[in-house]
């Protein structure tokens, strides 16, 4: 086994448990989420995305790699995007109806709308793995393309 499939190995790894990881935390919207919120469906497409990552990287199919690993960093930045937007989407209205208690430091609606998105540890595994998966889609190319530079200088 070389270098290319330990990482890769590593990096699927990482995705799947991810698909069983809390990765936010948005104080407005509730107490920990994993990936059934706002998503319903990408705990499990972060789980297929692992195990076909592990799949191509023992076939040593590493250009399919790109595929997996840049769409889990999507997710991961899609969930972190949903989640800012719509916490600014509700600041904004509690702001425009509820003027009066939110004028005060002290307001209620002041408190819970200054808090910020909480990354756990699923959002972690998630990147990783991602990053990961990426490398060794590259470094696979990078090796091509020194052997062609070897044959023909």
């Amino acid at each position: 086994m070389n270098k290319k499939q330990i990482i890769g190995l590593i990096g699927s790894s990482f995705l799947i448990l991810a698909g069983f990881s809390t990765i936010m935390r948005v104080p407005i919207l509730g107490g920990a989420e994993g990936y059934l919120y706002p998503w319903p469906g990408s705990a499990p497409i972060i789980i297929i995305l692992g195990v076909t990552s592990l799949i191509l990287t023992l076939k040593k199919k590493y250009k399919a790699l790109w595929f997996t690993g840049i769409i889990s960093l999507l997710i991961l930045f899609f969930l972190y995007y949903y989640a800012t937007t719509t916490l600014s989407k509700i600041r904004t209205r509690l702001e425009f109806e509820y003027l009066e208690e939110i004028s005060s430091p002290e307001g209620l609606i002041d408190g819970l709308i200054t808090q910020p998105v909480e990354f756990y540890f699923g959002s972690i595994l998630l990147l990783i793995g991602g990053i990961l998966i990426i490398i060794v889609a590259t470094i696979k190319r990078q090796t091509d393309e020194s052997k062609k530079e070897q044959i023909n200088p």
